[in-house]
């Protein structure tokens, strides 16, 4: 078998045994949104590195420190840390996988490192001039991006700055907010309520929000305005899931998703 094909079969999540095996194990264990962005990693910035044609059997460290670890280190250098750890990450379990059903008979990523950025801090708390900065990049980003059309197609700083906004102002947990809906959104004559009434865990499962009890929070009207107005570009008519899934519309954008939303948007101010 090609090592390309290998890789994809693996991350696919309607086919993959592996997935299937986990899943039927630990229900949930593996979300499509991990599988899906572990499917990207492979097909963008994997398999246009490796040799063409190459066999599962034939891939050896040095090669894949030859060409993948090249690409991270030269034309992908300026990928963020946390990428390139993703990228790593999704050859990573395929081959140990390989291994461990003895269809190789060694770890080709050994040689692969984990990659980390000294010179930005650590995310932690913070502070409130942090706060008003990233919030004024983003929206000056999402401004552009829906300046560019009356329907964009590209959504993604508009998603952050609505996603940050939701976080800092309402303290929301992330799924809690991803699992906001355009009808739980109240308007009042000076400002908006947002009813939260259940959350996504990682694995997909609706369950209730935050301590088991229904809650409301206010935020500002241009706000609500705005949610509804993102909820408003999916291609699904009538559509109510305000952060959906550009690769699944019908369904809220994944766990990981937002995770690399929020952190994208913290390195666009240099934390």
């Amino acid at each position: 078998i090609s090592f390309a094909k290998y890789l994809t079969d693996f991350w696919e999540w309607e086919n993959s045994s592996y997935i299937k095996e986990k899943n039927g194990a630990s229900p949930n264990s593996i979300g499509r949104d991990h599988a899906e962005n572990m499917l990207t990693c492979i097909e963008k910035h994997v398999i246009p590195t490796l040799p063409k044609g190459i066999k599962l059997s034939q891939v050896t460290p040095m090669i894949l420190k030859d060409t993948l670890l090249s690409y991270l280190q030269g034309e992908g250098k300026d990928l963020a840390a946390a990428t390139k750890n993703k990228i790593i990450s999704s050859i990573r379990k395929p081959c140990e996988e390989a291994l461990k059903n003895n269809l190789i008979v060694n770890d080709p990523t050994v040689l692969l490192p984990r990659f980390s950025d000294a010179k930005k801090k650590k995310p932690g708390i913070l502070t409130d001039e942090e706060v008003k900065t990233l919030l004024s990049t983003l929206s000056e980003r999402m401004e552009k991006e829906l300046e560019e059309s009356e329907k964009p197609t590209n959504l993604r700083s508009t998603r952050q700055f609505l996603l940050v906004s939701m976080a800092f102002l309402t303290g929301e947990r992330p799924g809690e907010i991803r699992a906001l809906s355009t009808d739980n959104i109240e308007f009042l004559e000076d400002s908006a309520l947002i009813h939260v009434r259940e959350a996504i865990s990682r694995g997909g499962e609706r369950k209730l929000p935050k301590n088991n009890k229904e809650r409301e929070n206010a935020v500002p009207i241009k706000l609500a305005e705005l949610l509804i107005k993102l909820a408003s570009f999916s291609p699904i008519p009538d559509n109510t899931i305000v952060f959906w899934s550009d690769i699944k519309p019908n369904q809220p954008i994944g766990a990981s998703h937002a995770r690399d939303l929020f952190y994208e948007a913290l390195e666009a101010i240099g934390i």
